[in-house]
């Protein structure tokens, strides 16, 4: 037997190992099959049936945040309910969902309504209902920079109006603050928006700076009289009309013409 020969019938023994292994794999895979028959049958059903309930659940998540939404629009559109359950209603909606961009959106609503509310009817409202008022605003706008500070938008805004608040109590220190991180967190933003605010800010702290008057010196001399402007009245000037006699008659001046002289004297 040559080389070639050899060479041949090495190339068919390994293609006959082949073949019996393979055999064999085969063999195996049919008695692995008969034995989970029903596995094997199964299977691809049960995996139809988890893709169906991922694909039924998203559904269901993707429906609740358009009802979400909608309510926040519902709420922030056009609505009959009174002030204070639009804002009750807001913060009960930013707890219960679990969309963080939401609920920082109707907390930031709810504090800014309050605030506003205040600002409008702020000569109208008793001490009582403006602390309420701005507790209200500062509770749910505080909870924006708390809660979601990463959201830049809705947290400088709840430091605008933070500052605004701030403002109408008179603490100028903690306004001017506010204002500086709702710049710093929103420049093109909140921070546009807080420019007036700052302006008006400084104005009011010219306004209310403390004045300091002079200190006391010796008491000044009176001023100087003045000629006055009319001449003051002189004495009563006397009377030249007729006056009361004795007897009560009138008596006149005496006469000082011929007719007056006595009888005794003979007139020329």
């Amino acid at each position: 037997m040559n080389e070639t020969e050899r060479t041949v019938l090495k190339a068919k023994r390994r293609h006959e190992l082949k073949e019996n292994l393979l055999a064999k794999d085969l063999a195996k895979a049919r008695t692995w099959m008969s034995a989970h028959r029903g596995w094997v049958i199964g299977g691809p059903a049960v995996v139809v049936v988890i893709v169906l309930l991922i694909l039924y659940v998203l559904d269901q998540r993707q429906s609740t945040r358009d009802a979400e939404y909608a309510r926040y629009q519902t709420l922030t559109g056009f609505t009959t309910l009174a002030p204070a359950d639009v804002r009750k209603d807001l913060i009960a909606l930013a707890e219960e969902t679990s969309q963080e961009a939401l609920a920082a959106l109707a907390l930031l609503q709810a504090g800014r309504q309050a605030a506003q509310e205040l600002v409008i009817r702020y000569t109208s409202l008793d001490a009582g209902a403006r602390r309420g008022l701005d507790e209200e605003a500062t509770e749910a706008l505080q909870a924006v920079t708390d809660k979601f500070g990463e959201n830049r938008p809705a947290a400088s805004q709840a430091h605008l109006w933070l500052g605004r608040l701030a403002e109408s109590r008179g603490e100028f220190d903690e306004a001017e603050q506010a204002y500086q991180r709702a710049a710093d967190l929103w420049p093109e933003g909140a921070g546009l928006a807080a420019l007036p605010s700052q302006a008006k800010l400084r104005l009011l702290r010219k306004a209310t700076w403390p004045i300091v008057l002079p200190e006391e010196g010796p008491p000044r001399p009176p001023p100087a009289s003045r000629p006055a402007l009319w001449p003051t009245p002189g004495p009563a000037l006397p009377t030249t009309g007729p006056t009361t006699g004795p007897a009560g008659g009138l008596v006149g001046p005496p006469a000082t013409g011929p007719a007056s002289r006595p009888a005794s004297q003979p007139s020329g």
